[in-house]
């Protein structure tokens, strides 16, 4: 039996409410796959966002990364609110900021977003993001290191803790630059003391028991992640 006590380390843990549900794997696409987020100005918008409903106690994020053109998260709604009700005002604030700062700048990217629904003018996000419940620690981990993964299969960088609007580097190197992220308790790759002296800093270990599995899912590819990105990317 593996002891998780062991990988724990408090200073990456908060105080967290009680939750009656499993974390969710979370896609959000733009619409179109158009590359809205490739400015660093709307990534800091989603970041908001989640930094405010983790303040509220409306959510624990433990995982996440934000790519030009959709975004994953893995996290747990709490207390008793409902998952559709924080995607829902997620979703909603998020896309005002965006149209907001595109509005005031009368950017033509505006333009593109026009789709003159009957509930809506423009749209930022695809309708029907995809919701995953993560029932097990084995998806837990294969949907943490699938997110992780996606700026590198994107070509993007060479390491995933390289790219900075991702958990990675806080799994990989106890880096805190995100605030509202904590540990999930039922993951099994948590942060231990780097036993590679050479390196000198804080870093990643898995369990053993989860190494083949790592291995095997460090392959796995995002279908989104293969949107073209510029002939100078």
């Amino acid at each position: 039996m593996l002891n998780i006590n062991r990988y724990l380390n408090p200073n990456t843990m908060k105080n967290v409410q009680s939750s009656n549900r499993y974390p969710d794997f979370i896609t959000i696409t733009c619409l179109n796959w158009m590359p809205l987020l490739e400015q660093d100005r709307f990534k800091d918008i989603i970041i908001s966002s989640l930094d405010f409903l983790s303040k509220q106690n409306r959510v624990n994020v433990y995982a996440f990364v934000i790519m030009p053109n959709h975004l994953h998260l893995i996290w747990q709604i709490l207390g008793n609110y409902k998952r559709e009700d924080v995607q829902r005002d997620f979703l909603k604030f998020t896309s005002q900021q965006i149209l907001k700062v595109l509005r005031n700048e009368k950017s033509r990217v505006q333009g593109e977003l026009l789709v003159m629904a009957k509930d809506r003018k423009h749209q930022v996000w695809e309708r029907n993001s995809l919701s995953i419940p993560l029932w097990s620690d084995n998806v837990m981990w294969q949907k943490l290191t699938y997110i992780h993964h996606n700026p590198v299969k994107a070509g993007l960088y060479k390491y995933p803790d390289d790219y900075e609007y991702s958990s990675a580097s806080f799994y990989h190197k106890g880096v805190r630059k995100w605030n509202f992220l904590t540990h999930c308790s039922r993951l099994k790759c948590l942060l231990v003391k780097n036993t590679n002296k050479g390196r000198g800093s804080p870093g990643f270990r898995m369990p053993s028991e989860f190494f083949g599995l790592f291995v095997k899912n460090r392959g796995e590819t995002c279908s989104l992640c293969f949107y073209s990105y510029g002939s100078d990317q």
